[in-house]
């Protein structure tokens, strides 16, 4: 009904405050902005009574003007955001699953690492203590031959 571009554009502002566990993301639509108004703003915030869950709160509004059947279309956007909504969700687990998974095999490295560094530390401190065992027993052999 009002043509659709091949590339439209939003402008998103993301705001995260770790010492809250909060994130916010406000999206504007800028394509269509002389007759189509979107906002929306996601907030994914800790769930107050499981600390291991996060919580998002959407919220969306549309308004359209100066179209044909305009609240046909502004339903048609709603149920668009809403599925979109649930693809950044998924989006937003991919990448907390990978950053997991990474962290996973950087505590593993770090883990074995530092085995291999004690493993060879271990062992030259053997082989100096052997060293100086046999530098020890060669003084007092040399030197019970100078008391005879």
């Amino acid at each position: 009904m009002i043509g659709s571009p091949n590339v439209c554009y939003a402008s998103e502002q993301s705001t995260v405050d770790p010492g809250k566990r909060l994130m916010t993301l406000k999206t504007i639509n800028l394509t269509f902005g002389s007759f189509l108004s979107v906002y929306e703003t996601l907030r994914y915030v800790p769930h107050p009574t499981d600390p291991c869950k996060t919580l998002l709160k959407q919220e969306a509004t549309v308004q359209v003007e100066g179209v044909p059947l305009n609240r046909y279309m502004e339903d048609v956007l709603t149920k668009n955001i809403s599925t979109n909504a649930g693809k950044g969700r998924q989006g937003l687990e991919w990448v907390i699953g990978k950053l997991n998974s990474e962290v996973k095999e950087l505590a593993t490295s770090a883990a074995t690492s530092t085995n291999e560094i004690l493993t060879q530390t271990k062992k030259s401190l053997d082989d100096i203590t052997d060293q100086a065992r046999k530098s020890m027993d060669e003084l007092s052999a040399t030197a019970q031959k100078i008391h005879i």
